[in-house]
């Protein structure tokens, strides 16, 4: 992924990064979501597309998105999910971009 040096005026949308909490009650797993960080700043680094797969008989289709953030003292794992504009992705892949390395990438796919 080539990615330009980014300045502040880059992040022009906002995304949450929520954490999840398995609950093992009455003999189901639960997994329930909260807000871990809030209003993030963020680029849409591109849209990787989508493809299709089988979920439970049915076709569902996948849609894969690519954003950037500021690291500050964020710590993102794959186990998390981000939600923008209503819709909710899991996070496939993070990595560190910049010379600095003052960026994340968070790859995601719905």
């Amino acid at each position: 992924m080539s990615l330009r040096p980014l300045n502040i005026a880059d992040f022009d949308q906002r995304l949450t990064i929520q954490q999840p909490t398995n609950d093992d009650t009455a003999g189901s797993r639960v997994t329930t979501y909260s807000n871990l960080y809030v209003d993030v700043p963020a680029k849409e680094v591109k849209a990787i597309g989508s493809r299709e797969k089988e979920e439970e008989g049915q076709v569902v289709a996948l849609d894969k998105r690519a954003f950037v953030i500021r690291k500050f003292d964020r710590v993102v794992l794959t186990t998390y999910r981000c939600t923008i504009d209503s819709e909710n992705y899991n996070i496939t892949s993070v990595h560190r971009y910049g010379q600095d390395r003052s960026a994340i990438v968070l790859e995601c796919e719905a």
